[in-house]
């Protein structure tokens, strides 16, 4: 079986397609700015533009892969849309993550002042914005609930999402009285297991390991990390060992 390899290639702002183990270049496809990232949602691949790398507004692209070849089926830039946040700067504040919405046929995506923009994946249109926190980076759902992670601020924020064209805040979850302005203080990434949310929380001279109940929306427990800056964590289930009898 062949498989290839999808490489966003920072510098030439452009997604090249390769055959694995093969250096030649299968298929490129130009963007407007670098792609941080990709996910693929019913046979397409959505990648967020960052924007503030090249100077010009972040945005989405959607393209498809056929036959070792690239198809562009809408890039769309924030600055081609109207009313949107005072605070947000299309030239200065860029996208980096964002997440699907797990029902409904919508992204979230996000910027550093704190903004959440909500887009129809089928037409990239926006559909809804809301607040959160600055230094805004990564989505996590729950139920008919989103989380998002505030790298730069003291909170987390969580909201209604039964409808993604009108979400409604709930509640904003305070961790400390401290805010470093571009320091990550949330971790890069949260877990969820039997509904409670993992993460760590970080100040200048330690970090919290926190379990937060997803139910009550409340902190169950912490532990505390003295002199420790924790930013990354990874999930890993036990799993019982079987006798194959070799």
């Amino acid at each position: 079986m062949e498989f290839t390899e999808i490489i966003l290639h920072y510098p030439e702002n452009s997604i090249e397609l390769y055959h694995t183990g093969d250096t030649q270049v299968v298929s490129k496809l130009k963007t407007s700015s670098s792609v941080h990232i990709l996910l693929k949602k019913d046979g397409y691949f959505y990648g967020t533009l960052e924007g503030v790398r090249d100077g010009v507004s972040p945005g989405i692209i959607k393209f498809k892969i056929a036959y070792g070849d690239f198809t562009e089926v809408r890039e769309r830039l924030m600055s081609s849309f109207e009313n949107l946040p005072s605070d947000f700067n299309t030239a200065s504040w860029g996208f980096h993550h964002f997440a699907f919405h797990p029902s409904k046929d919508y992204l979230y995506t996000g910027s550093y002042e704190g903004n959440v923009f909500v887009l129809d994946t089928e037409t990239l249109s926006l559909v809804d914005t809301f607040q959160s926190g600055r230094g805004l980076g990564h989505f996590k759902f729950y139920k008919d609930m989103l989380i998002t992670t505030n790298h730069a601020d003291n909170f987390k924020s969580f909201y209604d999402v039964s409808d993604p064209q009108h979400n409604k805040f709930i509640k904003n979850i305070t961790f400390s009285d401290k805010r470093e302005d571009g320091v990550i203080m949330q971790s890069h990434t949260s877990h969820i297991i039997d509904g409670n949310l993992y993460f760590t929380y970080n100040t200048a001279e330690e970090s919290q390991f926190i379990k937060l109940d997803l139910e009550k929306l409340e902190v169950a427990d912490k532990i505390e990390l003295p002199q420790r800056r924790c930013v990354m964590g990874a999930l890993q289930r036990s799993i019982e060992q079987i006798d194959l009898g070799m």
